[in-house]
């Protein structure tokens, strides 16, 4: 009777033995597929940060050359003032005056709304040489 009770212990262990074995393994298997997908998502985010320094790396070396850029275009316009030459390209002869006494535009001479339009343009000219990508980068307008 003794050696029956320990058989049917013995079944029984076997049985639960084989249930426990089936749900550790199934943990196992959900365990591994939590990792996959951790490793997966740190991969992703690692992606995310290479591409995120890339394009910074790039927007500095744009930085960079617009600087440059100006740094010469403000050495040519020190240059120019230096040497009084801020002249532009000779225009179209005008038609003549009386004579007397001449220049009053705005009394002697420019207007208000005349240096307006002369800061503009300059303000495109200066844009057309170095484009808008300042302001496209700090999100501001010159």
């Amino acid at each position: 009777m003794e050696r029956l009770k320990f058989i049917l212990h013995d079944l029984d262990y076997v049985s639960n033995y084989k249930e426990y074995e089936k749900e550790r393994q199934d943990n196992e298997e959900i365990r591994c597929k939590n990792e996959n997908e951790r490793i997966d998502n740190e991969e992703k985010r690692s992606n995310q940060d290479d591409k995120r320094r890339l394009e910074y790396n790039e927007i500095t070396e744009k930085i960079r050359e617009q600087t440059a850029s100006l740094q010469l275009l403000e050495e040519e316009m020190r240059r120019k003032v230096e040497e009084g030459d801020l002249r532009g390209e000779k225009g179209d002869r005008g038609e003549k005056g009386e004579k007397g006494d001449s220049p009053v535009k705005g009394v002697d001479y420019w207007t208000e709304e005349d240096k307006q339009e002369i800061q503009n343009e300059f303000k495109e000219y200066v844009n057309t040489i170095v484009g808008n990508q300042l302001d496209m980068i700090n999100g501001e307008e010159v």
